[in-house]
C-alpha cells in the first residue's frame, strides 16, 4: 500500500477552533484539544492540524487538501515568510507495518 503524506506549514499560530472550520463537516473529528485536531475522512485518509500553523494530510484528496491550505493562507494574509510544504510517499507491506 502506498499513501501520500503532505505537510504544510505557515509561520503563524492558528487557533484549533479556527482550523476546525476548514475541514469538511462530514469528516469525523477523532481528537480535538486546545493545540491539536485529528480528522478522519476514511479508513486511510486523515488530517492532523496543530495550532502552531502545521497541517499534515495523510491520504487526503488533492482538492480537499488544497481547499484547506488556501483557507489557512487566507487567514494569514499578513504572513511575510514563505510557507513550507513537503510531500512524501509512505509504502509498507502489511506484514512489516509497525507504528
Amino acid at each position: 500500500m502506498i499513501i501520500a503524506v503532505e505537510a504544510f506549514a505557515v509561520a503563524s499560530n492558528a487557533p484549533i477552533r479556527q482550523l476546525e472550520r476548514y475541514f469538511a463537516p462530514a469528516a469525523e473529528r477523532v481528537r480535538v484539544t486546545k493545540t491539536t485536531l485529528v480528522v478522519r475522512y476514511a479508513e486511510a485518509s486523515w488530517a492532523v492540524a496543530h495550532d502552531f500553523g502545521v497541517l499534515v494530510f495523510i491520504g487526503v484528496a488533492d482538492a480537499e487538501r488544497e481547499l484547506i491550505s488556501k483557507q489557512l493562507l487566507a487567514s494569514c494574509e499578513a504572513e511575510l515568510r514563505r510557507r513550507w510544504s513537503r510531500a512524501f510517499w509512505w509504502s509498507s507491506r502489511r506484514a512489516a507495518c509497525r507504528w
